[in-house]
């Protein structure tokens, strides 16, 4: 058996064990690469230093910075990627669970490539562990899985008449064919990030000075040896030589007057590349540069003039620190001109008109396209990277890579019962079958306004039918197959607004919050008072009643509040059960206490508010001492095992709980919605950075005592997380000077107003 034979067994015995599919396996994993960059960050720079002449400081902001930013995006998503997603119904599909599951494909190959050698490999390979390929690379942190750098051609072509699940190649389309031909014998699918020849158009109406310093830094990064880079411009004759000496200035301002002895300038990979490059220059006009030493495999910094479309530099693409200029009459003839060639990897427009700008984008075709500026969408984790015909296909970059690499499996779970509806589709087919089919199925006939009345009706009582066993709400500890409730992945299709784009709980990333000083301290009145409380078992968790004396100000919040109930979250069996996670981590369990904005009398009248409820979140830590204060709510609960029992703790203050004021003023603020149906999005939540202590005793104490309304244990009661959906968390500066604060709530109030179109 060869050693590629060997390899690939290798990876497949170790997929096989299942290990990789533990979206907490693949964490550790990810965050096993990231001690590679931490541990080997000189190692790295040394190796690329020796191939391309590259700086230790180059080989960080253009190879491993980025993969740092994936990484801790991967480790912060991948819980949410990993999840199944919910998917819209028709009439047929309402009451079952219908759902996407991203499921990893088996055993990846990676190849890459020699120009950015660790950012165009380690990217891709980042999004095969958070898909759940496991394997030898998986491991790359210890030094004995390092990979070997000896394999060449003959080792890549045996390595690829092996069996794999998906091919990723990053290089040229020549090879690119060669990778395609060799997988479609075994029907693998395949993403190639190729490259081509990625055109940069600048306009006569745009800042020369700044377009050309971008264009320079963007085709001469890397010697020139970037896919994405410039290949060649096109410009009006009339700007050309100003075009020129614009270059030539931003030549000289990076890499000096000798770019050659210029630390930040690098060197072609090897001889042979080398008198590939120096040939393209026969035919050409040096308009500046052209210096060149074989032995060093240096050519300087070099742009060509009134370059002709047949010239030998415009066949191929150039891969090098050659700029060759040609000249079109004006926007039409360089769309035509690009139209001409095979579609590129990249298209730069440079403009101050944004009507040249959009014509560019709605007349050609291209894998990315970036106007006013040259590669930096690479290094934007959220929009896809990837060619386009003869530039690739298939793309990656943050949840992209994640899904590119998974398989993205259908899931529909229906019932054996609602028949009847069925049989529209069983023989005898019959026009009347058809035409209930067509109802149920396409839902999208306009019968006019008594139509559409009678419509509604047909549908109230169907939906009426086909809800009439699963109205009822529950917790994914609840569901099993011949469930009568609805679990948290189909609350949506019963409560709307579970489906909505501001719920929660979320994940908190703590290096993406906004540090907010204008988030003020909260008042607390009445938290000190002695009262008597009612313990309720709702069903689905226990609710502590507060009396109308307790309320709250403060902290950003706009109006005055009144407890209405506090809660818990939790877990069971050792298991995590708070609902928001702070960087992917769960919490043992978390306190809820519940205001609602006065004068609202009730929390179903101060859902209509966005800021009805006040939602405060307390995360709890386990410590190996009992936290005394919680004795009364431990016993309590001991008291309403039962749906619809209650009790009363006398004597209880809520302060004793919850800390001190003063341990209350760091805290992170968002909007959202209720963690339980209709999911209210009418919370403005506040989630302290203070943690609660509990041992491990009284955690077992809270989860064995109640029980569901279904009759089961009440474990695990704590919904998913939910997508941010480009909502913003907010962290308080406790200390800081307050003088000029801005009211948070309308700042923010007018930020989702405007993106919901409310306001313009």
């Amino acid at each position: 058996m060869s050693r590629e034979q060997q390899a690939v067994a290798r990876a497949r015995k170790a997929f096989e064990t299942g290990r990789s599919k533990s979206v907490e396996h693949r964490i550790r994993q990810l965050k096993n690469l990231q001690r590679l960059f931490t541990e080997k960050q000189s190692v790295i720079s040394a190796a690329v230093k020796k191939d391309l002449n590259k700086s230790e400081v180059g080989t960080q902001l253009y190879e491993t910075l980025g993969l740092e930013g994936e990484l801790n995006t991967a480790i912060n998503h991948l819980k949410e990627w990993a999840a199944p997603r919910p998917v819209e119904k028709n009439l047929l599909t309402i009451s079952d669970t219908v759902y996407i599951k991203p499921e990893p494909l088996g055993v990846v190959l990676i190849i890459g490539a020699w120009n950015y050698p660790w950012a165009v490999t380690i990217q891709p390979l980042i999004g095969a562990i958070a898909a759940g390929h496991g394997g030898p690379a998986a491991n790359l942190h210890r030094q004995r899985a390092l990979p070997r750098s000896d394999w060449g051609v003959s080792e890549t072509q045996e390595l690829l008449r092996q069996r794999f699940d998906h091919i990723f190649y990053t290089g040229n389309s020549v090879v690119g064919k060669l990778i395609m031909e060799a997988a479609a014998k075994n029907l693998t699918p395949v993403t190639l990030e190729l490259g081509g020849k990625s055109p940069c158009y600048i306009d006569k109406n745009c800042d020369l000075t700044i377009a050309c310093r971008r264009v320079a830094w963007g085709k001469y990064t890397n010697c020139g040896q970037t896919c994405i880079a410039p290949d060649y411009i096109l410009c009006e004759p009339s700007i050309q030589d100003r075009v020129i000496e614009e270059v030539k200035k931003a030549i000289k301002e990076f890499y000096t007057d000798n770019p050659k002895t210029c630390p930040d300038y690098g060197r072609i990979i090897n001889q042979r590349h080398f008198k590939r490059i120096m040939n393209m220059l026969e035919g050409s006009t040096v308009a500046a540069g052209g210096d060149n030493e074989e032995s060093d495999c240096y050519i300087a910094p070099t742009v060509l003039r009134d370059v002709k479309p047949e010239a030998k530099v415009m066949q191929e693409e150039i891969f090098g620190p050659l700029l060759p200029i040609l000249s079109v009459s004006g926007l039409d003839e360089a769309i035509k001109f690009i139209n001409k060639g095979e579609k590129p990897l990249a298209l730069y427009c440079f403009s101050s008109d944004n009507k040249v700008i959009n014509r560019m984008t709605d007349e050609t075709s291209s894998g990315g396209f970036l106007a006013n500026d040259c590669l930096v969408h690479f290094s934007v984790g959220s929009l896809p990277f990837g060619g386009v015909g003869n530039s690739g296909m298939g793309c990656y970059h943050g949840k992209y890579s994640f899904d590119q690499l998974s398989h993205l499996r259908s899931c529909l779970i229906k019932k054996l019962n609602m028949e009847g509806v069925n049989r529209m589709r069983y023989p005898p087919h019959t026009p009347k079958k058809l035409g209930w089919a067509r109802f149920f199925i396409l839902n999208s006939v306009d019968l006019g306004w008594v139509g559409r009345m009678a419509l509604l009706a047909v549908m109230v009582v169907v939906a009426a039918v086909v809800l009439q066993c699963t109205a009822q709400w529950c917790y994914q500890s609840q569901y099993s197959c011949d469930d009568t409730c609805r679990d948290p992945i189909r609350w949506a299709a019963q409560f709307p607004s579970c489906g909505g784009l501001r719920q929660s709980p979320i994940n908190i990333v703590s290096t993406k919050v906004h540090v907010n000083s204008a988030l003020p301290p909260f008042n607390f009145i009445g938290h000190t008072n002695t009262i008597n409380i009612t313990v309720e078992n709702k069903g689905h968790s226990a609710h502590f009643a507060l009396p109308h004396s307790v309320r709250l100000t403060g902290g950003a919040l706009p109006g005055h509040y009144r407890a209405a109930q506090f809660h818990f979250h939790w877990g069971g069996n050792g298991r995590p059960g708070s609902e928001h996670t702070i960087d992917g981590e769960q919490f043992p369990m978390e306190l809820h206490i519940v205001h609602i904005k006065e004068p609202y009398g009730s929390l179903a009248e101060a859902e209509h508010d966005m800021a009805g409820i006040a939602l405060l979140a307390f995360l709890f830590e386990e410590s190996p001492d009992d936290n005394p204060h919680l004795d009364s709510v431990i016993a309590s609960l001991g008291r309403v095992k039962n749906n619809g029992s209650s009790t009363v703790i006398p004597n209880f203050r809520l302060s004793d709980i919850i800390p001190s004021d003063k341990d209350l003023f760091s805290y992170y603020r968002y909007v959202g919605s209720m963690t339980t149906p209709g999911c209210e999005q009418a919370v403005a939540w506040t989630l302290f950075h203070r943690t609660l202590p509990i041992s491990s005793l009284q955690l077992d104490a809270i989860t064995q005592q109640c029980r569901f309304w279904t009759g089961q244990p009440m474990t695990d009661i704590f919904r998913p997380t939910q997508p941010l959906d480009g909502r913003v968390v907010y962290r308080s500066k406790a200390g800081a000077a307050l003088r000029g604060v801005m009211h948070w709530w309308v700042g923010v109030s007018s930020v989702l107003l405007g993106r919901t179109g409310l306001i313009h």
